[in-house]
């Protein structure tokens, strides 16, 4: 059996030693480990969450993803991700106000932004096991000429007030990565 561990250090990078992070809650709902990774940080002053969503529905079905925030403590803040229409969510990213853009890959090749205020985030993790539901910022699909593939990847870039957002498919042959300009 293949072992499954995460690590954890504890003053960054730079840290003498590792300390291992008990993740067997999130292995018993995410069967391959959670695909969708990022931190959130809603307080400046207060210690980031590392925030895990599993690609694979609530063992309850439909269309309700486990998520877990780690916030340093041994156990993970449970809470969940609601999706629809066979979208299933891939990978997220963090804003500087704390918000999370969490990229959905959906059936024949379209994909989805959803986007996470902090204050909603912040209040289904206080509230444990709350659904917190996206509001869609972009819906795309190659029957209407983007280029999406097998998406798979998010990154976003604040500069000088604007959003940039990034995503890239693991496609074959060819990778696409698209950029926009995000104006809320």
């Amino acid at each position: 059996m293949e072992s499954k561990r995460m690590l954890k250090f504890p003053t960054g990078t730079n840290s003498p030693t590792s300390a291992e992070v008990d993740i067997s809650l999130v292995l018993d709902e995410c069967e391959y480990a959670p695909q969708a990774i990022d931190k959130m940080r809603p307080d400046p002053l207060l210690p980031a969450y590392l925030l895990m969503i599993c690609d694979e529905p609530t063992k309850r079905g439909g269309s309700i993803y486990p998520a877990f925030a780690y916030d340093g403590e041994e156990v993970p803040i449970r809470f969940e991700v609601e999706s629809d229409g066979g979208f299933v969510p891939v990978d997220m990213a963090g804003l500087s106000d704390g918000s999370l853009m969490i990229l959905f890959r959906g059936p024949k090749h379209t994909l989805r932004i959803g986007l996470v205020s902090s204050r909603d985030l912040s209040s289904a993790m206080r509230r444990r096991g709350v659904a917190v539901t996206p509001q869609i910022i972009l819906e795309a699909a190659e029957s209407d000429g983007f280029n999406v593939g097998s998406t798979s990847g998010l990154a976003i870039r604040e500069d000088d007030g604007k959003v940039f957002v990034y995503i890239v498919d693991s496609g074959s042959p060819s990778v696409y990565l698209t950029a926009f300009e995000w104006i809320s």
